[in-house]
């Protein structure tokens, strides 16, 4: 017969275990759906089970029995472990006959598989039945003892320290495991003696849940740390019962001191194991994840929160695509979800949106963790920040192809240099003599230039580097304002200058003592921005104009027409040379 939802107990507090939320909301609608006073509880996986078993505050389990990295007799052990007082029922879609007799065998109250899952209003009512009737018989055996002896006899060999109360609180019975356990007498723990027995942190808390218990009739569990005869004092769970007489009378508590002292070591050597290896996780410099052997991202470490400005609920399974760049993410999902599939390391290169809405490069590694038969139980990957080492690799390449673009220039003017000193000179003495100066002049504006890293020159440095080398300070006057030429008008100037100056040094203002350079520049704020430049010498031997254009006023024409887009004017005043160059400024 299929016992209605209705044969549930109001009230009454479900715990379920399942990984699917699709079978969660199966089960929760076939239970609760006509009954909303039932409290239905569903939790994903081994850490809010067992966190929900602590919080004691649940009538009966439900689990799955195949849940990826958490069995079926894993979560029913645990509740062994932990609330062995609570009806525990398989709800399953693949339980063998032979797994679902030897569940039962290992503690299981029932089982239920999803194919016929009308049963399970049923075998649920009858469960919590059986258990109400295990407590009310429980009650009613210790209630119709009349025999003292036979009473002693069960509490003598159960295998745990029972002791009953009475309805003032009292203490009226301890069993001999007490002595043996505490080293104090049985009947100097009688009345409230055993209470000395209890650690004096512990003792006052002891005490409240005691009287709690016995002013609501309700049963009670507490951990409290018990004297031990041997050393010291250990962990102990006390659970407690209500006594009631034939006529609902209350008599007090019968409970059971079970110790759980390797427990609790076992339990605090793996939370300190868990907090290592958090402070671990977090304080690495790669954002860091856990999924499950199908890809299910479950853990996350506090450095991919920081980063992505996202939450656990936000990114677990693949909420992850979230945080990803949409011209990348559907590309990152077909990957790693076919080395999911075959086990294979993976490795990949994309952006992740940060909490401040901004992309940075992520290198992300993951390999899968396999049992000892080799099947894959989880993956383990990374992702690690790679956004500078981008940026330096693509400078580099930038400097590279840079580099490679003014050496070939360099190289193309030392070539014509050299080619049209050649041309014109007679001897190689002379040759190498002009050539040598003029590389020179190349070679000192190229230090300019890379003091600047190479954004340009100052008109005045230039000049002043040119005159410098060919004549006292006291020939030669400048006056301009600060005027920035680009690397190639700072070149093709300073191979003019050097030119007049080495023109003024042989025949002009500079080879003689009272001669003098007066140089002078401005620049015009225009729509395409030129500036002037004017070489005026005096003092020096009178000038004519010379019969035929040397090489250098035709290097001067040249280079300048060619680099600058300027122009120049000599005039061959008597008094002396008045050079006039014009030439176009880049825009900056």
């Amino acid at each position: 017969m299929t016992v209605a939802p209705s044969a549930i107990p109001s009230g009454t507090r479900i715990l379920y275990l399942e990984d699917s939320l699709i079978d969660a909301d199966l089960v929760r609608t076939l239970l609760v759906g006509t009954q909303p006073e039932l409290v239905f509880t569903h939790v994903l996986g081994k850490s809010d089970y067992e966190e929900a078993l602590e919080q004691n505050a649940y009538d009966i389990i439900l689990a799955d029995y195949q849940i990826p990295s958490y069995g079926g007799e894993a979560a029913l052990a645990q509740a062994q472990l932990r609330r062995p007082d609570l009806p525990f029922v398989f709800v399953s879609g693949a339980l063998g006959e032979e797994i679902a007799i030897e569940s039962v065998k290992l503690g299981a109250t029932d089982y239920v598989v999803k194919q016929r899952l009308q049963r399970l209003p049923a075998v649920v009512a009858r469960a919590l039945t059986e258990k109400q009737e295990r407590v009310k018989r429980l009650s009613a055996e210790i209630a119709l003892r009349e025999s003292e002896a036979k009473f002693r006899h069960l509490a003598e060999n159960v295998p745990a320290l029972v002791w009953m109360t009475e309805s003032d609180l009292s203490c009226s019975y301890l069993s001999p495991s007490w002595s043996e356990f505490t080293g104090q007498a049985a009947q100097l723990g009688l009345g409230n003696g055993w209470l000395e027995s209890i650690h004096p942190d512990d003792r006052e808390g002891f005490i409240e849940v005691l009287r709690n218990s016995h002013q609501e009739h309700l049963g009670a569990e507490c951990e409290c740390r018990l004297r031990h005869a041997g050393n010291g004092y250990r962990w102990t769970i006390t659970t407690a019962e209500p006594r009631f007489s034939d006529v609902g009378d209350f008599l007090g508590l019968i409970g059971t001191f079970v110790d759980i002292t390797e427990r609790r070591r076992y339990e605090d050597e793996l939370a300190l194991r868990a907090d290592e290896f958090q402070s671990l996780a977090d304080n690495i410099h790669q954002l860091a994840w856990m999924a499950d052997a199908n890809g299910w991202i479950y853990w996350y470490n506090q450095r991919w929160f920081d980063y992505t400005g996202t939450t656990l609920s936000e990114m677990q399974g693949w909420g992850w695509r979230k945080v990803h760049h949409p011209e990348h993410v559907d590309r990152v999902v077909e990957k790693i979800s076919a080395h999911f599939k075959s086990g294979e390391t993976w490795e990949d290169t994309f952006p992740l949106r940060g909490r401040d809405g901004g992309y940075r490069w992520f290198l992300s590694r993951a390999r899968c963790v396999r049992d000892k038969g080799g099947n894959i139980v989880r993956w383990l990957g990374t992702n690690t920040d790679i956004t500078e080492r981008l940026e330096a690799d693509r400078l580099r390449q930038l400097l590279v192809n840079e580099l490679n673009h003014r050496v070939k220039n360099s190289l193309a003017t030392v070539r014509a240099i050299a080619s049209q000193t050649m041309r014109h000179e007679e001897s190689f003495e002379n040759f190498k003599e002009k050539f040598e100066s003029r590389i020179l002049v190349f070679s000192t504006t190229h230090d300019l230039l890379t003091q600047s890293n190479w954004q340009g020159a100052d008109l005045r440095a230039l000049v002043e580097q040119s005159l410098a080398a060919h004549g006292e300070s006291s020939q030669y006057l400048t006056d301009g304002e600060t005027l920035h030429l680009d690397p190639k008008a700072a070149v093709a100037i300073s191979l003019a200058l050097h030119e007049l100056a080495t023109n003024a040094v042989k025949h002009g203002a500079l080879s003689s003592p009272s001669g003098r350079v007066r140089v002078s520049w401005s620049k015009d704020q225009k729509q395409n921005p030129e500036f002037h430049l004017r070489w005026q010498e005096e003092g020096g031997p009178p000038v004519s104009k010379p019969k035929r254009s040397g090489f250098g006023t035709r290097l001067i024409h040249r280079s300048l027409a060619q680099d600058i887009d300027g122009e120049v004017d000599f005039r061959f005043e008597p008094e002396g040379l008045d050079c006039r160059i014009t030439g176009r400024l880049s825009k900056q």
